[in-house]
């Protein structure tokens, strides 16, 4: 927290507001390992350069103190009504500069430098009765062949979004979630990752196999008409 600013009178103090980054998270990865380490570090940079100290405490220990009722805002009880709380709801990746003058709040956004791309898409095979057929016994090939496609274009756009920070991870973050629901089966994602290992950061899980919940039960009720009633 700091008092003085070129840009801010001696009555406005700021705030940095940095969310969980998960540090250490992965921290054995070969490929993902130092990310939180960076990122951490980036901020640490921004809270330098704002003149503001930091402090943190566990999640763990945060849940505790309120389901205890530990914790408690507290006020003056001179001029009560010029004051006010502050709560932050957690939001992973990203900080800012809070100022705060008497009553009157502004936000300044802080976009990290050094945080890895990360690029995520959805696909509803039954979406595309054009290109996929069930019944099509070569149907899993041409899965395959349009998931690849959607993966190199989400490549490129991870190249695109680059910063071009030095100590920004250069392999990107993809995650394609195929949603099978309509008979289709997946393919094999551990012969499909094999193209990927160099090119992403999580080649084991690129792809993403699920089935619409809503039609998982449908299928349980369809068969639930066909059993005995003494089964119930």
């Amino acid at each position: 927290m700091s008092t003085i600013n070129s840009q801010d009178d001696e009555d406005t103090f700021k705030i940095l507001i940095a969310t969980d980054i998960h540090l250490g998270y992965l921290e054995k990865d070969p490929v993902r390992g130092n990310d939180t380490f960076v990122t951490f570090d980036e901020i640490l940079d921004h809270a330098q350069k704002n003149e503001v100290s930091m402090g943190a405490i566990p999640d763990e220990r945060l849940y505790r103190m309120f389901v205890n009722k530990q914790v408690t805002m507290l006020r003056p009880k001179e001029d009560e009504d010029s004051w006010f709380n502050l709560f932050v709801i957690h939001q992973n990746r990203h900080i800012g500069l809070l100022h705060v003058k008497e009553k009157k709040m502004k936000m300044q956004k802080i976009a990290l430098q050094t945080v890895r791309t990360f690029h995520m898409e959805d696909v509803v095979l039954a979406d595309h009765p054009d290109l996929f057929n069930p019944d099509n016994p070569k149907v899993t090939q041409a899965i395959q062949a349009f998931c690849m496609e959607k993966v190199e274009l989400m490549l490129d756009d991870a190249e695109r979004a680059r910063l071009g920070n030095p100590r920004q991870p250069e392999k990107p973050l993809i995650r394609l979630r195929v949603d099978y629901t309509g008979g289709f089966e997946p393919f094999s994602v551990h012969r499909f990752s094999q193209k990927y290992m160099d090119r992403v950061a999580n080649p084991k899980d690129i792809i993403h196999f699920f089935r619409h919940r809503e039609q998982k039960e449908k299928n349980v009720l369809a068969k639930a008409q066909y059993l005995p009633s003494n089964v119930f």
